[in-house]
């Protein structure tokens, strides 16, 4: 991985391993992986971002979690991982 600012986003999401979401961690892991310019990287926190919307990622009931609040507390928490590893990936390599 050549940003490694991203890592804590493929460990966020490493919860979601063997769960009926693992797509999820999987996008964001290849995504990671992936990521050779600042811009693909700028594209991937986006688009994780985006995606943690209750209308995107939001709609989709996981295993592992309890209840859609505890889901979307989830979400709450990648989202804002994503904005804080963007923000990390362009200090440390601009």
């Amino acid at each position: 991985m050549k940003y490694n600012e991203l890592q804590p986003l493929v460990d966020k999401a490493s919860v979601l391993k063997g769960s009926n979401s693992e797509d999820i961690y999987l996008e964001i892991l290849n995504g990671a992986k992936k990521a050779s310019t600042l811009s693909m990287a700028r594209s991937l926190c986006v688009h994780i971002d985006t995606m943690c919307h209750p209308k995107a990622w939001g709609d989709r009931f996981t295993d592992g979690f309890e209840d859609f609040n505890e889901w979307f507390d989830f979400l709450n928490q990648l989202s804002a991982l994503a904005v804080s590893c963007w923000d990390n990936t362009l200090k440390n390599n601009s």
